[in-house]
């Protein structure tokens, strides 16, 4: 991800359409329909080969609530 974009990234995560996760089973429309990667400032890794843009992982987040789905998320909701 480009690092001028961290702040963003960290607060709401870059937007999917949901259904185009493959396995996820969420719906086309509704509020459910959206999925956001929030990042992990911990995981940022800077790319030395790349100028201004860095590595990071994501929490998996639908209707802003932890993704029940996503790996990351389960410690969350337990």
């Amino acid at each position: 991800m480009p690092l001028h974009q961290l702040a963003t990234v960290l607060r709401t995560g870059p937007g999917f359409a949901a259904p185009s996760i493959v396995g996820a089973g969420l719906p086309r429309t509704g509020a459910r329909s959206e999925y956001d990667a929030r990042g992990d400032a911990n995981s940022v890794q800077p790319l030395p080969w790349l100028d201004g843009v860095a590595r990071i992982v994501g929490d998996g987040f639908v209707d802003g609530k932890p993704f029940e789905a996503c790996p990351r998320c389960r410690a969350i909701l337990i």
